[in-house]
């Protein structure tokens, strides 16, 4: 689904000036559409930003390593568990 908003707000998204926002639109490099007299710009539409990153926002996860895989893999007993959790437990902070 498309997100529009004004080329000021993706210009502020994408940290580039408003001129550079309005020439990629006339450049047919962003989806744009007219509503009433303004101009909306969809955001989902930019390729790559103009510092050459390709990917506007930072990734929302991090790769497991083996070494995270095998612990989660190991079988472990309830009692050793709680005994485990109980170590690193703190208590609530005073009100």
């Amino acid at each position: 689904m498309a997100s529009w908003v004004s080329p000021s707000v993706a210009a502020d998204m994408w940290k580039m000036p408003v001129s550079e926002i309005l020439a990629r639109a006339d450049r047919g490099e962003l989806m744009t559409k007219e509503e009433g007299g303004f101009t909306f710009v969809n955001v989902d539409s930019m390729p790559v930003n103009s510092a050459g990153k390709s990917r506007l926002t930072p990734p929302t996860f991090s790769m497991v390593t083996r070494l995270e895989e095998l612990a989660l893999l190991e079988s472990i007993d309830i009692a050793t568990a709680r005994r485990i959790v109980a170590q690193t437990r703190r208590r609530p902070m005073a009100a």
